[in-house]
């Protein structure tokens, strides 16, 4: 409930300028649903873990997003992520807010879509990605290394895509982690979207033998085409399939996705 509060406030914070989208809802709901879009976003994603044992965990995924035209057919997508984490320890009875390690994507993509077929459009994305230790928990800091891919296919208002972002620890913890999210989104006339798009993780900081959080499940979305702040609000409910032992009675996974769009692919 606190992080869906700092949405709200922050949502409301935000003037956006240069939108570039016309009176088809469908399409504007659908490019800005899509990660490989050349519009600036700020991206406010809530994952809250529940379960049967009282305890649950939350962590708010702040993600700025900002595209620079490195050429006619060229961007770089630049993605800086800033993680608030939330603990609740049920026996104890005792809560902690922290936050976590920053993280940077640099994505390098074609800006014009690649032709498949009669409606096909495939986007490809590589780059350099970096975490940063700003975790302000003793022993979960660390600094990281790697790269980061993307490949986002479209067919008409249908969209999948891949996304990878393996790091390597080279300080701090020198935690090694990666996490892989796979995206299916159909997209109505009305700007309601049905979807399933989980974030798979491995970590090193996971303790004990099972090292991946795996969840399951889908969710709807709706595009709100704000004048001043238009905003994609999506809600999912997904089942942590394979989960580490430190979230064995967490078995239920909520998440909340709103994003604000900054700009417009012409801005």
């Amino acid at each position: 409930m606190k992080n869906l509060l700092i949405i709200v406030l922050l949502s409301m914070g935000i003037k956006s300028y240069g939108q570039n989208y016309d009176d088809d809802i469908q399409l504007f709901a659908e490019t800005v649903t899509d990660p490989s879009s050349p519009i600036g976003k700020i991206n406010f994603h809530s994952y809250s873990h529940v379960g049967t044992g009282g305890d649950k965990s939350n962590m708010l995924l702040v993600k700025f997003i900002f595209p620079v035209m490195l050429t006619e057919n060229i961007e770089l997508l630049n993605y800086g992520i800033l993680p608030i984490e939330s603990i609740y320890n049920s026996e104890l009875q005792t809560s902690k807010t922290f936050l976590g390690n920053v993280i940077y994507q640099g994505l390098i993509a074609n800006r014009k879509p690649i032709e498949l077929g009669n409606d096909g459009q495939l986007t490809l994305g590589l780059g350099p990605s970096a975490v940063f230790a700003t975790n302000t928990i003793k022993g979960l800091e660390t600094w990281d290394i790697g790269f980061a891919m993307a490949t986002i296919y479209h067919y008409k208002y249908f969209m999948a895509g891949v996304n990878y972002n393996p790091t390597w620890g080279v300080g701090g913890s020198s935690i090694n982690q990666s996490v892989f999210q796979y995206i299916l989104n159909y997209t109505f006339k009305t700007g309601i979207s049905v979807n399933t798009q989980p974030m798979m993780i491995k970590s090193d900081a996971f303790v004990g033998d099972t090292k991946w959080l795996i969840p399951v499940g889908g969710g709807v979305g709706q595009m709100l085409p704000f004048k001043s702040l238009p905003m994609n609000v999506s809600f999912n409910v997904y089942y942590n399939l394979i989960r580490p032992e430190i979230m064995q009675k967490q078995e239920w996974q909520f998440n909340v996705n709103v994003v604000c769009v900054l700009m417009g692919k012409d801005a």
